[in-house]
């Protein structure tokens, strides 16, 4: 009579962590989103500046807050790809971000390159940023590559 009552607990158990396994393995990836600051000398000769390369989790917008007194376009680029992944499916443009202003930028990194992108390639983004205006300044501010 024990013995059946330890392998009734046993099955039991048993029953109970297969049921339960699946929930267990469900996780919410968080982003990248933590926000590091930039500052970027801008010589003014016409060109652009990048911020350091981050990691891009997720398929979320990138996120911006540009300050300081000179006005800046952005665009989201991928390290490794020559490609712009702003605004548009596979190819886009700069968007203009708002002045002392929190602002998402819509991007399709991780859907433009879905197989590479889940093999860890094309995961490293970066902002490129283009001032309004054509002679020296320092642009600087706050960014993360995923959004909350």
């Amino acid at each position: 009579m024990q013995k059946k009552k330890i392998m009734n607990r046993m099955f039991a158990l048993m029953l109970a962590g297969i049921v339960a396994s699946p929930f267990g393995m469900i996780s919410a990836k968080a982003g990248n989103w933590s926000d590091s600051p930039y500052s970027l000398y801008y010589s003014g000769d016409g060109g652009d500046v990048a911020t350091p390369k981050r990691q891009k989790q997720d398929s979320s917008y990138v996120y911006i807050k540009h300050m300081g007194d000179v006005g800046a376009s952005a665009s989201v680029r991928v390290a490794g790809y020559s490609g712009n992944y702003t605004k548009m499916y596979g190819n886009g443009s700069y968007v203009d971000v708002p002045l002392g202003k929190g602002y998402k930028i819509t991007n399709y990194v991780a859907e433009s390159f879905p197989s590479d992108y889940r093999n860890g390639r094309y995961k490293m983004i970066y902002l490129q940023l283009m001032p309004v205006t054509h002679s020296p300044a320092t642009l600087h501010g706050w960014w993360s590559p995923d959004s909350i």
